[in-house]
This record gives structure tokens, sequence and C-alpha cells, in this order.
């Protein structure tokens, strides 16, 4: 009674009236669709992928002002954002040692990469929706972070500086002749040891690779691993190919992590497969 009652109420208990009862049950309908009116990339930043990532933002169930009845269903970028901003929050809550760059990169490695335009069958690209969407049944378990400081992001500012320098879990370089690289660097953050598997999924027109196929780490929370990533379009890519790059934890410790990478440009041959 009490939460039908409630739900009848507005969540207003003190309303009044009679009881009722309420079919809450939300409609069926197909998850991670981008809505239409929904903003998404480029940027005019030729060097960095943006958005970097995508949240709920269709018919939430959301607080209005009394007058309207309390609550309703919104939507839109204030409904997309609060669930970020929230996200993080709860990230720094569970890991208060992280910092604000390492809780994005848990956000962006482990967000669901799959989903649809607003045709419904279209798949969507990282220029859409960045590293895809939140998933926080996966990032407090991010099994490495990346940090990058305050100094380097101010250094990193165009025309004198370079983005494609920062270490975030996102690559892009839209004039790549022959072969790019791009270096990053991930740190541990779990208390037992762990072995990593590298993979790339490549799209026609597109080889990236990645210097290590493996890696581990020891359980050390400074532990670090360096990698560097070797962007070689194998034709002429007139638009964005997506590469992406993903993690796999041999003993499920933790979640699969994925990096995109974002290449326009030319080349005459691939850079090979992955080595050691």
């Amino acid at each position: 009674q009490g939460t039908d009652l409630i739900f009848a109420n507005g969540f207003d208990p003190s309303a009044g009236g009679s009881d009722a009862i309420v079919d809450f049950t939300p409609a069926v309908q197909q998850g991670d669709v981008i809505a239409g009116f929904s903003l998404r990339g480029p940027s005019s930043l030729t060097s960095i992928t943006k958005p970097d990532i995508t949240g709920p933002g269709v018919n939430i169930y959301a607080a209005l002002d009394p007058a309207a009845g309390n609550y309703g269903y919104l939507s839109g970028t204030s409904m997309s954002s609060p669930h970020t901003a929230g996200s993080g929050a709860l990230l720094r809550a569970v890991h208060p040692d992280w910092t604000p760059a390492e809780v994005k990169s848990a956000l962006m490695l482990t967000a669901s990469p799959s989903g649809f335009e607003e045709d419904r069958t279209t798949p969507w690209t990282p220029d859409d929706v960045g590293s895809g969407r939140i998933d926080l049944s996966k990032a407090a378990e991010a099994g490495f972070v990346m940090n990058e400081t305050f100094a380097n992001f101010l250094a990193a500012e165009p025309p004198s500086g370079d983005p494609k320098t920062l270490n975030i879990p996102s690559a892009r370089n839209m004039n790549c002749v022959d072969s790019c690289t791009f270096d990053r660097t991930l740190r541990n953050t779990l208390t037992t040891p762990s072995s990593w598997t590298v993979t790339v999924n490549n799209p026609p027109g597109l080889d990236v690779s990645v210097d290590t196929t493996s890696f581990s780490f020891t359980g050390s929370l400074s532990q670090t691993q360096d990698i560097t990533i070797t962007a070689a379009p194998t034709t002429t890519l007139s638009s964005p190919a997506f590469a992406e790059i993903v993690f796999h934890e041999a003993s499920g410790a933790a979640p699969d992590a994925h990096i995109f990478v974002a290449i326009q440009g030319s080349g005459s041959g691939g850079g090979g497969d992955i080595f050691d």
C-alpha cells in the first residue's frame, strides 16, 4: 500500500486521497539507442575524440517542481549529465584514492560499447557516444585506470600543445599518413596478481597494433604498464575509421576494458599484427 500510495500521489504521502493501485511496470523498449536530439561529435579538435561517454537521457523518471506533481518523465542532457556526474561521485566514494582523471578513465574503459543510432539498426560509433554507455556494474571493478595531470592538460592545449599526447582512454589522429603512434600508461588497481591479454578489432582499411599482446601486475597499486599504440591506414580513409583495443583479464578478476582509436588519413600498407 505504501509504495502504491506514494506513486499515486507523486511521492507525497501527505497529499491525501484514496488508496490506489498503480502499475509502475516500465514498457519494454530497445535499450542503448541514442536519441535523435543527442549532441554528438566529432569535435573541432581533430586530435581528441568527443564526446567521451554517454549516459541514460531519455524518459528518465526524475524530480519536478511540486506544482508539476513532484516527479515525472524528462529527457535531455539535463538527465544524461547528472547520471554521469553521479556515477563519478559514486566511484569517488568507492575509490577515494583515485584521481578525477582516473575516475573518468574507469567510466570510459568499462563503458558498454555496443548500441544503435536513432534508427535502432545502425550501430553507433565513438563519434556518437565516445567510449560507450556508462556501466556502473563494471566501472568500480576496473582492473586498471589512467591518470593525467592538470599541468599536462594545460600544456596540451592547442595551438602550441598536442592533445594526442594526453594519457586518456581514447586516441585520435585525423591526418595519419602511413602510420602514427600513441603512448599510454595504465595503473593497476587490484591488490591481487592479474594477467591481461591485448587484442585489436580492426575495421577495413585500418591496421592498429599494440606493442604487447599481454602483461601482468603483481598486486601493487603503484605498478604501471606502458603501451604504445600504432595505427596504420592500409588505404585512403576519407572519414574516421574506428579500431577497438580490448583488454581481458585471464582470471575474471576485472571486467574487460577497451580503448577506441579513431583514424583518418592514408597509407600504402598495414603495420603488421600485434607483437611482443
